[in-house]
């Protein structure tokens, strides 16, 4: 979910696989990713793909093309959404984007600190930023996160939250996963936002993703 604007661009089962039966043709980026669970398939609706490369950074990744896609992040971003109504939320949505640039005033941003130890605090502080935004912006209830863990994307430092919360303007419960990514030219996010009892339908087609984003994308 996009709920503040940022100056430049914004997984509980192992990615067993790229989900090849729904994929595009290109392969999934090499690398070991721990992530959104990828056992269950792709819904029929959801099986024909296009690739987006974002001009500014570099990166491209897979969305479905029936979803509707529109930028963020000030251009250097991207969010699809699908079941969209006119007086409520899409009934799943994911967006990606840079939210920071490395800056004198954060030193964990930097490329020269990049420890173990300060990569982890600046992802914690991201991730409980994230969920005072929803809370305080958003006005959701009930917040609880039921899986948060360390993980690697393509090389990177990265944390993979799973969170469920009550939103009282839908009268609905709703569950995002999000990946955040420390690269060293900043911090990146990757956020699933779905309506709970649709899971089954959106986890896997996050999976496939986050399995196919590249950040340098040829």
């Amino acid at each position: 979910m996009i709920f503040k604007q940022f100056p430049a661009v914004s997984v509980q089962s192992a990615l067993l696989c790229a989900l090849a039966c729904c994929c595009l043709s290109a392969a999934p980026p090499a690398g070991t990713v721990t992530g959104p669970d990828t056992h269950a398939s792709v819904n029929r609706l959801d099986k024909a793909w296009k690739r987006y490369r974002n001009a500014n950074l570099g990166y491209c990744v897979n969305y479905p093309s029936r979803w509707t896609k529109d930028m963020a992040f000030d251009g250097t971003g991207l969010v699809v959404e699908t079941g969209k109504q006119k007086f409520s939320k899409p009934m799943g949505e994911i967006d990606m984007g840079l939210l920071s640039l490395p800056s004198s005033e954060d030193a964990r941003l930097k490329p020269a600190s990049l420890s173990s130890a300060a990569t982890d605090d600046l992802l914690l502080d991201e991730m409980k930023d994230h969920i005072a935004g929803l809370q305080k912006l958003m006005r959701v209830e009930r917040v609880e996160t039921v899986d948060q863990h360390n993980m690697q994307m393509q090389g990177n430092p990265a944390l993979f939250v799973k969170n469920k919360y009550y939103d009282p303007l839908e009268r609905s419960n709703w569950t995002e996963e999000i990946v955040f990514v420390k690269r060293q030219d900043g911090l990146f996010r990757l956020e699933l936002q779905c309506q709970t009892d649709q899971v089954n339908r959106f986890e896997p087609v996050f999976a496939n993703v986050v399995n196919t984003l590249q950040f340098q994308c040829k």
